[in-house]
């Protein structure tokens, strides 16, 4: 359920929350989860993969805030290797 997700994303306060959209059927649940996410907690970082997420990558990281989407697992990888994780 998406407020328990948020509840913990709150409580365990990560660097960044990755989320994994294939079904086009929960895009509406995807986008009702970032709009809480970014509600009750501003400035949290999220990470999107899937098809779903891939295919509405242009209005994902235009409406919402702290948002990328990646093509791919490789992608990520990449991306990770370049981020400097705070200790």
């Amino acid at each position: 359920p998406t407020k328990l997700l948020v509840n913990f994303i709150s409580e365990a306060k990560p660097d960044v929350v990755g989320l994994s959209i294939n079904f086009h059927l929960n895009f509406l649940r995807l986008t009702e989860t970032l709009n809480l996410i970014q509600t009750d907690i501003p400035g949290q970082k999220v990470f999107l993969g899937g098809q779903a997420a891939l295919d509405h990558k242009a209005e994902l990281e235009t409406q919402f805030k702290d948002i990328t989407v990646f093509k791919s697992i490789l992608e990520l990888n990449e991306h990770l290797k370049v981020v400097t994780v705070p200790k």
